[in-house]
């Protein structure tokens, strides 16, 4: 059974309020955190789930006779270093599943408790266990049909925030993480660019320069419209069920921005360049579609594509963004490669490096 909308449990006095480590999650613990959703939890045995880069995820199966029979806590990285740098992330997520999770549009998973420390740099988030729902596959990208019901569910986040004020009150996403890093990515670029020399397509690199160099101008022509969109809304941090039902975890890169970044970022990110050269309208179409269902009328043609023009560079932020930020695998190389491959593709076909000048 799944579960239904309901405020995220706040840490208070009488449970503890920060586990970071997947093994000091205990029967004690987890029936505080838990309570009055079931009753007590007798035993538990955990396994990691997912591929983050910027925590870690534990599936924690429980004593069967109560609903939940299994939970997923999300816990820091265990790299010193990548916790540092992603504690204003961190704060994001929680401020998320704490604050707004419960009342946008979208599927989200319930969370059952969140808590964070002063610093940022540790937190435990309690989520309701989606399986079997399974993520995508960012490196293989997602048919037509994975694409189109991604893209309805983004469209209902969006629909449902579309200009929203409310968000001008959340001290958490009142400072923009892009106005903070936006002098920062001269050396993340640099990185980048140590990191994954002979590995991109050689169209890839002139994008990224061009990008880094005029990202005070990308940043001050942000579309007047907004709404609150997931940041880094991609296969990896999508999950399927066999019902057809997509779900969006992984808020860390929430943020108050014009929704075409979502978009754009998404079809730039997990189709392969060919099927988002052959699908990307009829899917723009659909994505429209449902947006006018919440009464929205987001534009004209005409402005809606320089929404998504100016959207598509939102893909070498993240992509470089991320590789800088997040732990190295063998999968996360090749990962950010196939990124930073296809969101330059999508801005070249477009003939979006005008959106700089």
């Amino acid at each position: 059974r799944r579960e239904g909308r309901r405020p995220c449990h706040h840490a208070g006095m009488h449970v503890p309020a920060i586990v970071t480590e997947p093994d000091l999650v205990d029967p004690a613990w987890l029936t505080q955190v838990l309570a009055p959703a079931r009753g007590p939890v007798s035993g538990l045995r955990h396994e990691p789930v997912g591929t983050g880069l910027m925590a870690r995820s534990h599936r924690y199966l429980l004593d069967p006779d109560d609903v939940p029979a299994s939970v997923v806590i999300k816990f820091p990285s265990a790299d010193v270093a990548t916790r540092t740098l992603g504690a204003s992330a961190y704060a994001r997520e929680i401020g998320f599943y704490r604050d707004l999770a419960p009342t946008v549009g979208g599927r989200v998973p319930h969370c059952h408790h969140a808590a964070m420390s002063d610093s940022g740099e540790d937190f435990v988030l309690v989520l309701e266990d989606l399986s079997p729902a399974i993520p995508g596959d960012q490196l293989a990208g997602c048919g037509v049909d994975h694409a189109r019901t991604a893209i309805l569910n983004l469209a209902r986040l969006h629909g449902s925030t579309w200009n929203d004020d409310r968000f001008r009150d959340l001290p958490w996403l009142a400072s923009s993480m892009q106005s903070s890093i936006a002098g920062l990515m001269g050396m993340v670029h640099d990185a980048f660019v140590d990191r994954f020399a002979g590995l991109l397509d050689d169209a890839t690199w002139p994008v990224l320069a061009r990008y880094v160099e005029r990202i005070d101008v990308w940043l001050e022509r942000e579309p007047a419209t907004r709404a609150l969109v997931h940041g880094d809304y991609r296969l990896d941090n999508l999950l399927f069920h066999p019902d057809g039902e997509v779900t969006a975890v992984d808020w860390q890169t929430v943020d108050h921005r014009s929704p075409m970044r979502d978009l754009a970022y998404f079809f730039g990110n997990s189709l392969t360049v060919e099927d988002r050269r052959a699908h990307e309208h009829d899917l723009v179409d659909a994505y429209l579609g449902e947006i006018t269902t919440f009464g929205i009328d987001p534009g004209d043609d005409a402005a809606v594509t320089a929404m998504l023009r100016h959207g598509m560079f939102h893909g070498p932020l993240i992509t470089m963004l991320g590789a800088f930020t997040a732990g190295r695998s063998d999968r996360s190389e090749a990962m950010f490669s196939v990124m930073a491959d296809r969101c330059a593709a999508q801005i070249l076909d477009h003939g979006a490096l005008d959106v700089l000048d």
